[in-house]
């Protein structure tokens, strides 16, 4: 049985929970994509119809650069949400949440639940896990668009040695005591990477095979993340929006490409060769990379023939030089951004630390 359809039983079938249908992928207002389950249902919170409710929805977000370290990083990903619009007692649903989802494969000394430091929340909190780490409140507050205070409780598992957070719940106008509606996001990906003993998103069985073709090429696990997530991406939104253009959802297409481009460029990783695993793109990526390189190598003529210096913000914002580009073709002395490390779960376990979580999860 797919997965998603095991979970969208349990959880139907734990908390009665009804079915929202979900929301287009490509929006049309100021949006361009839907990012998150909760975008087309916040009315609902004023409106507390009783009961639960159950979502499954694909969400695309920008997350360029991070899903170049970051091996839970990705453009899209299905996504399940689990909503009270009416006040509940929050632990009790969050314990049995983990039962349904979680214990059937996961040790319960594995689950961590990580809080904000609220004496009520922490102490309702031990109902859910025996685990519970709380932090500063003012990392986990959730800025959603409706009046009242809101706080993240971040369901986390321990593996290899780091914290993934599997499902993120939000208390939403929490006032105190163990009264809140809810919001929640529960990442399927980030579940079957466990469950699987992978140690990436797109080392699981179902990508298992591309993953290796891919890393063959590139030697590196955290380019082939990188090249797997945006090259997944791609492929969703080609499929829903058509072509790469200059214009709203067609420039995010351009946009996604020209990272892939520009990031194997700079690491001397052939495009053509990634994209003879991916065939069904093939026809489409080629003509723009041919574009981007020809572009490329005019702008970085204009740079060197000018008679003034020419700073690598401006070679990026007015001739498109990626700053790696400009670092490698034009000014080595150039320093480049720290990449982001912050974050609970990395591939490799030397780098985690499971009992010290830090200030980004995704």
């Amino acid at each position: 049985m797919d997965a998603n359809i095991f979970w969208r039983e349990q959880i139907c079938q734990t908390f009665k929970a009804r079915f929202l249908p979900a929301s287009p992928l490509v929006r049309s207002g100021k949006n361009l994509f839907t990012f998150s389950p909760i975008q087309d249902e916040l009315a609902k919170f004023a409106e507390q119809p009783q009961g639960f409710f159950y979502k499954e929805q694909l969400c695309f977000r920008n997350v360029y650069p991070a899903n170049l370290v970051n091996p839970l990083a990705s453009p899209c990903q299905e996504l399940i949400s689990l909503f009270s619009f009416e006040p509940v007692s929050f632990a009790p649903v969050i314990a049995e949440f983990i039962r349904t989802i979680l214990d059937p494969w996961i040790s319960a000394s594995d689950i961590y639940v990580i809080v904000p430091d609220i004496q009520s929340i922490a102490t309702n909190s031990r109902e859910i896990s025996a685990n519970v780490i709380e932090i500063p409140r003012e990392r986990l507050i959730c800025a959603l668009p409706i009046p009242g205070q809101h706080y993240y409780l971040k369901v986390c598992v321990k593996f290899n040695n780091g914290l993934v957070t599997v499902a993120n719940f939000v208390l939403v106008d929490y006032q105190g005591g163990n009264l809140a509606q809810l919001d929640s996001v529960f990442f399927p990906l980030r579940s079957t990477m466990i469950n699987e003993h992978a140690k990436s998103l797109f080392e699981t069985a179902h990508y298992h095979s591309l993953y290796l073709k891919v890393f063959r090429s590139v030697e590196n696990h955290e380019l082939t993340h990188f090249l797997m997530s945006q090259l997944e991406a791609i492929r969703i939104l080609h499929q829903a929006v058509g072509n790469a253009g200059n214009k709203k959802q067609h420039y995010t297409i351009k946009k996604l490409a020209r990272e892939i481009f520009s990031e194997c460029t700079y690491h001397q990783i052939s495009v053509t060769a990634i994209l003879q695993n991916f065939p069904t793109l093939a026809e489409f990526l080629s003509p723009l990379y041919e574009d981007f390189l020809a572009s490329l190598e005019k702008s970085i003529r204009q740079v060197q023939r000018s008679r003034q210096p020419v700073t690598a913000d401006y070679a990026y914002q007015t001739l498109g030089i990626p700053y790696q580009l400009f670092k490698a073709r034009i000014d080595p002395t150039l320093v480049l951004p720290k990449l982001p490390s912050n974050f609970a779960y990395h591939r490799n376990p030397s780098e985690n630390i499971y009992v010290d979580p830090i200030a980004r999860y995704r």
